[in-house]
C-alpha cells in the first residue's frame, strides 16, 4: 500500500485497520484513474496551460475554472467576467459614503471555489 507501513496496524482491531488501509489504496487508484481521464479531456482545452502560469493554480483548478468560464470572449469587459463569478463585493455609494459588504456569491459555485482555492494556495 501506498505509504502506509504495515506495522500500522498493530492494535486489537488490525483487520479494521487493514480493511480501512485497503480502501484508502482502492480510492488512491479511482483518484489516480480520474486524474489521468481529467489531463486527457483537459489537454486540449486552450486555457489551461495558460491559467496554470498563475501562481496557485495547477490543471486541477486550471481546468475548474476554464471549464466553469467557457469561452472568455462572451464577456464584453472584465468587470463582467468579475460579477459573473460573484467575487466582487457589493458596494454602497452615496454622496460622499462609499461603504463595501460582503461578496455577491452569485455565478457558479465550482467557479468560486476554484479560485479562492487558487488565493490561498497563493497566498502560502
Amino acid at each position: 500500500m501506498r505509504g502506509w507501513p504495515a506495522s500500522i496496524c498493530w492494535s486489537r482491531d488490525a483487520g479494521r485497520c487493514r480493511a480501512s488501509l485497503a480502501l484508502v489504496e482502492t480510492l488512491d487508484q479511482q483518484i489516480d484513474q480520474l486524474e489521468r481521464e481529467l489531463r486527457q479531456l483537459g489537454a486540449d482545452h486552450r486555457y489551461v496551460p495558460l491559467l496554470c502560469t498563475i501562481p496557485g493554480i495547477a490543471w486541477v483548478l486550471a481546468y475548474t475554472i476554464a471549464s466553469e468560464i467557457g469561452d472568455i470572449h462572451r464577456f464584453p469587459s472584465p468587470r463582467r467576467l468579475i460579477g459573473y463569478t460573484g467575487l466582487r463585493p457589493r458596494v454602497y455609494q452615496s454622496g460622499e459614503q462609499d461603504r463595501r459588504g460582503a461578496l455577491s456569491k452569485l455565478g457558479p459555485d465550482y467557479l468560486r471555489w476554484a479560485l479562492i482555492e487558487a488565493a490561498h494556495t497563493a497566498a502560502r
